[in-house]
């Protein structure tokens, strides 16, 4: 079962100004049209292209009229930074902007999320619809926004939770069971752990 939200984001133009005057940058923003926006300049334009041919996705370039009223439909907004400071840009979109999460794939990735976007409410939906229990579902995350989904599904698992890696804050006694990712077996982890 695959449940998709989408989001508006009035903030997003005061976040990408913000970003630009500080650091240097590349953004797309995916819609729930498998649209990816771009700056019309070359290099966003070379990193769309890898990106557009790996997700199947249609290159668009951004206008001012995308931000006028909020943009909606939004699924993903994507950062490459080039400065290897991910882990500092999340903490200071958090902080400057309350609209958001940030999730940080390696050094040079930043995913923004709105926050009204969550997976436990996905999770709420699907459950509606297929007539399950909230405790009959297990909920494997390792991000900010996976954290309610963790804490309130039946058995909830915590990936790479610890001072290290996380930013935020989070009760361990609310989480089943903590696991790692290395070498990408968190989920097979799991299953050992429950057979």
């Amino acid at each position: 079962i695959i449940h998709t939200q989408t989001f508006k984001c009035s903030q997003l133009l005061k976040l990408l100004s913000f970003l630009r005057r500080h650091y240097f940058l590349v953004y797309f923003i995916v819609d729930s049209s498998n649209q990816l926006f771009v700056e019309n300049n070359w290099i966003s334009k070379v990193f769309a292209r890898k990106f557009a041919k790996k997700y199947n996705a249609t290159i668009k370039f951004n206008t001012p009229e995308n931000y006028k009223n909020g943009w909606e439909g939004i699924q993903k907004v994507l950062f490459f930074t080039f400065h290897k400071n991910s882990s500092k840009l999340r903490i200071l979109i958090e902080t400057q902007f309350s609209e958001f999460y940030v999730s940080i794939h390696g050094d040079w990735l930043l995913e923004v999320i709105d926050r009204k976007v969550n997976k436990f409410f996905a999770i709420q939906r699907i459950n509606e619809i297929e007539g399950w229990e909230l405790e009959e579902c297990c909920a494997i995350g390792n991000e900010h926004n996976d954290l309610m989904m963790i804490e309130k599904c039946g058995f909830g698992v915590a990936v790479d939770f610890s001072p290290e890696h996380t930013t935020f804050n989070y009760d361990n006694t609310l989480i089943n069971f903590n696991t790692t990712n290395k070498y990408g077996l968190a989920v097979a982890n799991v299953i050992n752990h429950l057979t």
